[in-house]
């Protein structure tokens, strides 16, 4: 549609009128930014709570209004590096403390959770006008012809913004549980590795034990050897066992420094500056008596799994996305207003536009039906991860039961035996009743049997750990 006006106008009322329109567009545009909550941006931390497909919806019908709610620039993660340990004894809450601010895993995730935090800013924004230069008929009759101004707006219709930020929020309740089952990761590692530690800890306890014990046996036979009361062998195989002693404890200690590197790049602390082995580690390996129910556990993970709300969030995602393809076929209108001064008649005249697509043969049929198989993609996936998990908490749980009753089975019986027979054998010896060979046998079985009972040991920390972490570990094999 285009207006004349009838009457002349001069052209200094035509540059006012430009003016003003400017002075609309710029007001415009400073409402937008105070709506939006850009000039009024203020850290907030972010609250990361599981969100449920029912406040999805919820939110979504709040926020239909079309208007943009104030969005506040999440806190950044904070990656100084804290006081790590004191020199003689270290604690697990120390650790868990400082790889929770500190581990580049959690900061990678927050990360992008913020940044889809802005995106769905971006996406909700108003499209910006557009300002321009139009002329008409210029040199005719040596003339300037027709001179003027052009402000254009596209006005999106269909809700495609409030659409747009839907999917988006979606998308950071994605995000928001794949933070929680990084953080969750992170916990776990760090506690797989400090348990771990504290078994090294007992094993050098143990090898140190047997070491003065074998340093006894090699003694007592070198001096039998010396006074021909004893073959030779009898002092060689003594003095082989003191040496698979002796490089067990170094293996022991060569673990333990590799074990402590670990852990302290679990916590985001650098090599360069690592602290040195704390002389003692602070925690109790003793098992509990009772055996976690199963049914009690498995619901727990089951409820409770952010990758299963994670996956119910995709589910939220694609429908948002379906809403959103739907409304594609409802046009944008393209509105314009110009304003141009005729030197030839002296008159100003104005001009008004619109225009919009009739969507005749694109009707979005193929971005329509690509968002229904997406949805249906999202539940599989569901099923999918619920499937997986059950499958490695049998797998887990049954490990777990193993190791508990070794565990129990190495405390009651087994190691108080093998000490009991140890010392026995050992007395016969010492008063010639029994042979040197009777002897190292059962030192040999003393041996093996406290080294087998701290891998079953390890073995049971670590399924434990595993099963209270919701079976999320390997925080840095990962990638969101």
């Amino acid at each position: 549609m285009r207006w004349t006006t009838s009457s002349p106008i001069r052209s200094l009322d035509s540059l006012l009128f430009i003016w003003m329109a400017l002075h609309v567009f710029l007001c415009s545009s400073a409402s937008l930014v105070a709506e939006t909550g850009l000039a009024r941006i203020a850290p907030v931390p972010p609250d990361y709570i599981r969100i449920s497909s029912d406040h999805a919806v919820e939110d979504s019908r709040n926020n239909a209004t079309g208007k943009l709610e104030r969005i506040m620039a999440p806190q950044p993660l904070s990656m100084e590096t804290e006081t790590l340990v004191s020199p003689n004894s270290f604690s697990l809450a120390e650790i868990e403390a400082t790889a929770l601010g500190n581990n580049p895993a959690i900061a990678e995730s927050v990360a992008l959770l913020n940044a889809a935090r802005w995106r769905r800013l971006q996406v909700g924004l108003r499209k910006n006008p557009r300002l321009g230069y139009i002329g008409n008929e210029i040199g005719d009759d040596g003339r300037a012809g027709q001179q003027g101004a052009l402000l254009e707006q596209t006005i999106v219709r269909g809700q495609k913004r409030q659409l747009n930020r839907n999917i988006v929020t979606a998308e950071i309740q994605r995000l928001e549980q794949n933070l929680a089952a990084r953080r969750i990761r992170v916990i776990t590692d760090v506690r797989i590795g400090f348990y771990d530690l504290l078994v090294i800890q007992e094993r050098e306890k143990t090898l140190s034990q047997l070491e003065s014990i074998s340093q006894q046996t090699q003694d007592t036979a070198l001096r039998l050897f010396e006074a021909q009361e004893s073959p030779k062998t009898d002092y060689l195989q003594a003095r082989i066992e003191h040496d698979r002693v002796q490089l067990d404890s170094q293996a022991a200690e060569t673990t333990k420094q590799a074990a402590w590197r670990e852990l302290l790049a679990l916590a985001g602390i650098g090599l360069a500056d690592a602290p040195p082995v704390p002389a003692q580690f602070d925690g109790r390996l003793e098992p509990a008596l009772e055996i976690i129910s199963r049914d009690e556990m498995l619901a727990r993970v089951m409820t409770a799994h952010p990758e299963i709300a994670e996956a119910l969030a995709g589910i939220d995602r694609a429908r948002a996305s379906i809403r959103r393809a739907r409304a594609e076929p409802v046009s944008d209108l393209d509105t314009g207003l110009s304003v141009q001064y005729d030197n030839a008649t002296g008159n100003t005249f104005a001009s008004v536009t619109a225009a919009f697509e009739i969507p005749v043969w694109d009707r979005n049929q193929g971005g329509i039906g690509e968002a229904r198989a997406d949805l249906r993609r999202a539940q599989a996936h569901v099923a999918l991860v619920e499937q997986r998990l059950v499958a490695k908490f049998d797998v887990l749980y049954g490990r777990y039961l193993v190791a508990h009753n070794q565990v129990l089975r190495f405390r009651s019986t087994i190691l108080p035996q093998t000490r009991e027979t140890q010392e026995l054998i050992g007395e016969g010896y010492r008063q010639g009743d029994l042979r040197f060979l009777d002897y190292l046998t059962a030192q040999r079985t003393f041996y093996q049997s406290n080294l087998r009972y701290l891998d079953v040991l390890q073995e049971y920390w670590r399924c434990l750990n595993l099963l209270n972490g919701l079976l999320l570990n390997e925080s840095s094999a990962l990638r969101p």
